[in-house]
């Protein structure tokens, strides 16, 4: 009969001490640790106690094993509770957010006044039947030097004043190539910005 008493002494500290535990629980995380300590299969306290039941006389089983399975159905509805508690709780930290703030407006850019200069120049230009021409960024040595009759022994091409690129090409240092290019292109009369 004492290691019956002994039995229910023992599962009535653990009660009390899982439902502490759970109640301390700041996190999910925690929260499942406790789980685990207290009611997991292999390693848990509670498990431990059932285990022993096969060494108790057959009067004696029931009387433990009823206690034992409400302990474990407390607990588990404590932990439960407890996870729908941390749950609520994340959930409001994501409300915290003032719905009643009025809105930010969005920032406004403008245009950069030299681009509105440079734009009302076009304007004023293409009024009077200009068009814009545009080329690439990186030419060929022919229409960067060669086509504007620029021989590559000119000190305009020097690599201190164009920077070359692989395979005989370089960064344009003049608008003079898309003159040449739209002079390819197009048929004069020829009037381009």
């Amino acid at each position: 009969m004492a290691d019956v008493q002994d039995l229910l002494a023992q599962l009535a500290t653990l009660e009390e001490q899982a439902l502490e535990a759970a109640a301390r629980a700041s996190d999910v995380t925690t929260l499942e640790a406790v789980r685990i300590d207290f009611l997991g299969r292999k390693d848990g306290r509670i498990s431990g106690v059932l285990r022993g039941l096969g060494s108790m006389s057959a009067e004696d089983r029931p009387r433990v094993g009823a206690e034992a399975n409400r302990v474990k159905g407390v607990l588990e509805r404590a932990l439960d509770e407890r996870g729908e508690q941390l749950a609520a709780e994340a959930d409001s930290g994501a409300a915290a957010i003032d719905l009643t703030l009025p809105g930010r407006s969005s920032w406004v850019g403008g245009v950069h006044p030299i681009t509105r200069v440079l734009d009302e120049i076009w304007q004023v230009f293409r009024e009077m039947g200009f068009a814009r021409a545009r080329g690439p960024e990186i030419e060929t040595e022919w229409h960067n030097f060669e086509s504007l009759n620029t021989p590559l022994d000119h000190p305009a091409a020097d690599e201190q004043d164009t920077l070359y690129l692989p395979g005989q090409l370089l960064l344009r240092s003049h608008t003079s190539p898309v003159q040449v290019r739209t002079m390819l292109a197009a048929q004069p009369p020829i009037r381009i910005l």
